[in-house]
């Protein structure tokens, strides 16, 4: 059966695979009634009322770790306005396609990590409509998958594919019609992935080393403490830095395949 990009709520069920916006229970206070129980906070069925979710999904949070338990008054526990600040943020979230990881991650670093983790926006998408949105036929996908490529969404923070994930698959499909055998950009794909993540382990070892020919005293320990709270900063930075690498590198090769090819074919080495 054809798939199409995923139309889930806003809410995020899918991601949370709970009815955010389902029956809530029956016994709800009504406006005058909710404002009396402020001052002992609300008990957890007036907070659901309140942010418009089910009170199964107030506890699946708190299971999950994005909400913090209510404090006891009596043999209750009531809630605060923390608490329904924090289940606003959780459903503004979810409906930018955040997935519970992310959330909790965001959550935890306010600030910090919501810019890096977001994506361009635009429709979501399952693999099999990403394929055919792509132009390109599933095996490619799946190679690419195996050559560490195209990641599962989960581990970027995300509850499906989005337009980034398109646009790459797009670009593999234009150099496929130029006539590339996707056997050579699968390739060329993993190799690249792979010097990517081997510079990326030797820069988390150098910034964790305790290496006097690299730090001096205590710049490292600054560092690592101005890092908590401009990790954002810190990793669009470096993103920079890289970008332009590569895409300086890009433009030298590029300058030698024209090179190469404009060479008489007895004259290539």
């Amino acid at each position: 059966m054809k798939q199409f990009p995923i139309e889930d709520d806003a809410n995020g069920a899918a991601a949370a695979d709970v009815d955010v916006n389902g029956p809530l229970e029956d016994d709800r206070l009504d406006g005058d009634q909710l404002d009396e129980a402020v001052d002992e906070g609300w008990r957890i069925d007036d907070l659901a009322q309140r942010a418009a979710v089910a009170v199964d999904t107030i506890r699946y949070y708190q299971r999950e770790g994005l909400l913090p338990a209510g404090t006891r008054v009596g043999r209750s526990l009531r809630y605060s306005d923390e608490h329904l600040e924090r289940l606003e943020r959780i459903k503004e979230l979810q409906a930018r396609r955040f997935s519970l990881a992310a959330i909790r991650a965001v959550l935890n670093h306010e600030g910090s990590l919501e810019a890096l983790l977001d994506g361009r926006g635009g429709a979501t998408y399952h693999l099999d409509a990403l394929v055919e949105a792509a132009g390109v036929t599933l095996e490619v996908a799946r190679g690419l998958e195996r050559a560490g490529v195209l990641l599962s969404p989960e581990t970027h923070g995300r509850s499906g594919y989005d337009d980034e994930d398109l646009d790459v698959l797009r670009a593999f499909r234009h150099l496929s019609d130029v006539g590339a055998p996707d056997t050579v950009l699968i390739a060329i794909a993993g190799m690249l992935n792979e010097e990517v993540q081997r510079v990326q382990r030797e820069v988390v070892r150098i910034f964790k080393a305790d290496d006097e020919a690299l730090w001096g005293t205590g710049e490292q320990v600054t560092f690592l403490r101005n890092l908590k709270h401009d990790t954002s900063g810190f990793v669009n930075d470096f993103r920079t830095i890289s970008d332009y690498v590569h895409h300086r590198s890009i433009q030298r090769m590029v300058m030698r395949a024209i090179e190469w090819a404009d060479e008489p074919a007895g004259n290539a080495d």
